[in-house]
């Protein structure tokens, strides 16, 4: 509306777009935009001054928490924090499933991703579980007729793939060859970063069965708590990556915990950059892909899925007590009817305290 960069129409199709690649939405629409204006330099730097406050707050947080539990600091005023994270979850699960179509084979895709990760709970899950519900979705699911053909001659740009892909392979591999923390750690999150579709609250249970439950990196209340903090800080959500990475790098003091969180910025942010600077001049061309679009379907249905099933799985970890159980609940209610988050994590502090 002030700037004119672009029209209304075309921020839907644009948003569009971003929504139909792995990563954060929010993110994506804003690197595009910078690229559609200024090419590929400034949809760098529109990504570097987007997502470095926000991440920057979730590092000095995680080195505040660190502080304390060094100099052994009583943290029983933040006893609170790991229920009211797993509120917010079930809150984040409430307000997707209307996001999904209501039709039998999504309800399907939920509920089979809902008893695959409570019982099967993996990391290496999760990818699977994405490919196969777009793959049944784009066999199985009803066809949208709304796209035409396109029978037009379609330029591509392969550089920024080649990019996407060749990271993507060396990570993995330095990664099982070497074990060392900083490689690994970037492993994890660009792999995360290239998988998830349905924005952070997806992206929260990978982290938790990859740094928490199979490389022991953080413990719960470290992760409960850091996922809490990021409720009320602004930015992009995948910023509490910068925590969760910064804090498993803790026992280097303070300049691992930077390092630490730079590696989960980058990691996180950008793969799903890559896929947006390849993919969007394609866009541009055929204005929509009949197949992705179909399969991203399936895919929406089975990050609802995830969501619901981390929130079983981690309030299970918190304990199941009426205290845990009562907290959950409220969080859940004034959340949905709109009280702001931050006065939710006060309260919880005040109520630590006490």
């Amino acid at each position: 509306d002030k700037r004119k960069y672009l029209t209304k129409n075309e921020l839907l199709e644009l948003n569009a777009l971003c929504q139909m690649l792995p990563g954060p939405t929010s993110t994506q629409t804003i690197t595009a935009l910078a690229f559609r204006r200024g090419g590929v330099n400034l949809a760098y730097l529109a990504l570097l001054v987007w997502v470095l406050p926000a991440c920057s707050v979730m590092v000095l947080f995680a080195i505040f928490y660190h502080t304390i539990e060094k100099q052994g600091t009583n943290t029983n005023f933040l006893r609170f924090m790991p229920p009211v994270a797993v509120g917010f979850l079930v809150s984040s699960a409430i307000k997707l499933i209307p996001n999904v179509e209501k039709v039998w084979l999504n309800a399907s895709i939920v509920a089979s991703t809902l008893v695959l990760v409570v019982f099967f709970s993996s990391p290496y899950l999760y990818p699977f579980i994405i490919f196969f519900s777009g793959l049944v979705y784009y066999f199985f699911g009803k066809d949208d007729n709304s796209f035409p053909p396109t029978r037009r001659k379609i330029i591509i740009v392969w550089r920024p793939l080649i990019w996407f892909a060749s990271l993507f392979f060396l990570a993995a591999v330095l990664s099982v060859l070497t074990r060392y923390k900083p490689i690994v750690l970037f492993e994890n999150t660009y792999r995360f970063g290239s998988l998830v579709f349905g924005g952070g609250q997806v992206l929260l249970p990978m982290m938790y069965e990859q740094f928490v439950v199979y490389q022991h990196y953080l413990t719960l209340q470290e992760f409960l708590t850091g996922y809490s903090f990021s409720q009320i800080t602004p930015g992009p959500v995948f910023a509490f990556t910068s925590y969760f990475t910064g804090m498993a790098m803790k026992e280097n003091g303070v300049l691992g915990i930077v390092l630490g969180g730079l590696i989960g910025m980058v990691g996180i942010f950008l793969p799903s950059t890559l896929l947006l600077l390849f993919v969007y001049p394609i866009w541009r061309q055929v204005k929509g892909l009949k197949g992705i679009v179909k399969a991203l379907k399936g895919i929406n249905a089975a990050s609802v899925g995830m969501v619901l099933a981390s929130a079983v799985v981690l309030f299970q970890s918190i304990g199941l007590s009426t205290t845990n159980a009562s907290i959950v609940a409220g969080v859940v209610l004034l959340n949905l009817i709109g009280m702001p988050a931050i006065l939710l994590i006060v309260a919880s502090l005040l109520l630590g305290i006490t």
